[in-house]
């Protein structure tokens, strides 16, 4: 149950992340970082589960980009950047982020 409902979050993260592109009112943003960086910080907990320290470190880098409570400041057009590379990462996720078999 809680592999589905992560497989959603970051595929609901991704979708925001790509609408992000168009123009929004600030307090969207403030969502999005706080949306974006909750998932990404779960992402850590999983990996650590899972004993995959890589994984664990790109969910970390990703959940310290976007934390809402010291916020990076980059001009919009690198947001863009960032936003796509972070939506692809999260949807690239849902394939690559397997349980090992042991």
């Amino acid at each position: 149950m809680t592999k589905h409902v992560f497989l959603i979050a970051r595929v609901l993260t991704a979708g925001l992340l790509v609408w992000a592109l168009a123009k929004h009112p600030i307090g969207y943003y403030t969502i999005l970082r706080l949306v974006t960086c909750t998932v990404c910080a779960y992402g850590v907990y999983v990996a650590i589960q899972r004993k995959q320290v890589g994984w664990a470190f790109a969910f970390g880098a990703i959940a310290m980009l976007f934390q809402p409570l010291f916020p990076l400041r980059m001009t919009r057009q690198t947001w863009v950047y960032v936003d796509v590379a972070t939506a692809f990462f999260l949807v690239a996720t849902i394939f690559l982020f397997r349980r090992t078999e042991s």
